[in-house]
């Protein structure tokens, strides 16, 4: 696909996703013009959303279902005993099929145009508020309550301009394997997302959790500190290998005897703006699965929640006290082959009414450090915005410094 293909396609319809590999290691497709739609918005609509999910099985018709699945959808899991009735103004799940697709990748990006603005960048948290909310959480973890929970912050921003400059930027500023571009009316989602959730033709599936992150050096020399840090430092040892082993676990319920392994405990995978760790787990499903059976066991992640699940998300409901919406849910599309792919939509940003939404967080174990984890997380929103942003003046280039140090 040429990048003029890519701008008429985008500049002519109000409705297409872009499922994207900005380092050319993934998936790339473009589909257009939706020909089916179904969204699910009831919090009573758990029987018709598992009954939808129970027709993919693998193999069906030429086209592709393309899909978004909030943090909240959770609440059709009947896994998950708790009720999220503070959600975003979105539908929970939304999917829409379409029959026009191209399934090339982008084959130039010398896209020099930045017709676009972003300012008025906002952490919706104080930072003693967050230390109020971490300091829960560590109290928690060593009465035994939970191992691991993932906190997060949220952010907002005034978005003017050209979407399709700013997904450019983003895609040639973080390289992210599993980016998307879904242009829905009056919603766009943009991922850069390094993180596959899950990929599965429904014989095989593969997940591949992220846990541990460091900046990128100045210089090759502490550049490659940074990794080894990541790589021998024991909280992210723990964090990782306890994410692994709870996927193993879901994966247990779906694959046939024996039919996990973990081709990659560890591994230390580098991008423009952070090092992350990321382990590969594989199974070997059982006869006759379909989307729902996988819903169940495994949404939402691991690696975004904690362990145990369930009990860290009553306390994620508790703490946060807001919706995270597409955020940490999934991003993904099933073809007509019947492989189903998807992310984690961590680094995604939602665009409505010329309003920015995103957020960033981190995993909390016992020995986690309050000023650390802050900072994790502005590393994170960093790589997701800091370039882009608008300053008016030499002062207003402090800006995203001093949301993080400012109490």
């Amino acid at each position: 696909m040429q990048l003029k293909d890519l701008t008429n396609i985008t500049s002519q319809n109000k409705d297409f996703v872009w499922f994207d590999s900005a380092n050319g290691s993934g998936r790339s497709l473009l589909a257009y013009n939706c020909d089916e739609k179904l969204t699910f918005n009831d919090l009573n609509e758990t029987q018709r959303f598992l009954e939808f999910l129970n027709g993919f099985k693998g193999g069906g018709q030429s086209g592709v279902w393309a899909f978004y699945l909030s943090y909240e959808a959770s609440h059709y899991n009947p896994q998950i005993p708790m009720s999220f009735e503070n959600k975003k103004d979105m539908p929970l799940a939304e999917f829409r099929f379409y029959k026009n697709v191209i399934s090339t990748p982008l084959t130039e990006s010398n896209h020099h145009s930045n017709e676009f603005t972003i300012k008025n960048l906002k952490c919706n948290i104080s930072k003693l508020d967050y230390k109020k909310q971490f300091e829960s959480c560590l109290d928690k973890i060593k009465s035994g309550e939970f191992f691991e929970i993932n906190l997060t912050l949220p952010f907002t921003a005034d978005f003017k301009g050209s979407v399709l400059d700013f997904y450019l930027k983003l895609r040639s500023d973080t390289k992210a394997p599993m980016m998307s571009w879904f242009c829905w009316e009056d919603l766009q989602i943009l991922s850069a997302s390094p993180e596959r959730f899950f990929k599965t033709d429904f014989k095989t599936i593969d997940c591949y959790p992220i846990k541990g992150t460091r900046k990128r050096g100045i210089d090759a020399l502490s550049d490659q500190n940074y990794i080894q840090d990541l790589e021998q430092n024991t909280k992210e040892k723990a964090e990782l290998l306890m994410v692994t082993d709870m996927i193993r676990n879901d994966l247990g319920r779906l694959c046939q005897k024996q039919g996990v392994s973990v081709p990659t405990l560890r591994r230390c995978e580098s991008f423009p703006y952070y090092h992350h760790a990321i382990s590969h787990i594989h199974g070997q499903l059982q006869p006759g699965l379909s989307f729902k059976d996988l819903f169940i066991a495994l949404f939402p992640g691991s690696s975004i929640t904690g362990a145990p699940k369930i009990q860290v998300m009553k306390n994620i409901l508790a703490l946060e006290n807001r919706a995270r919406g597409i955020y940490t849910g999934a991003l993904g599309f099933i073809d007509h082959n019947g492989v189903l792919d998807c992310n984690i939509p961590i680094r995604t940003l939602t665009l409505k009414n010329n309003k920015l939404e995103f957020a960033a967080g981190g995993g909390l174990v016992a020995d986690s450090e309050y000023e650390k984890e802050w900072e994790e997380c502005f590393l994170k929103a960093s790589g997701l915005i800091e370039s882009s942003l608008d300053y008016d003046s030499v002062d207003d280039c402090l800006q995203f410094h001093n949301l993080i140090h400012t109490p």
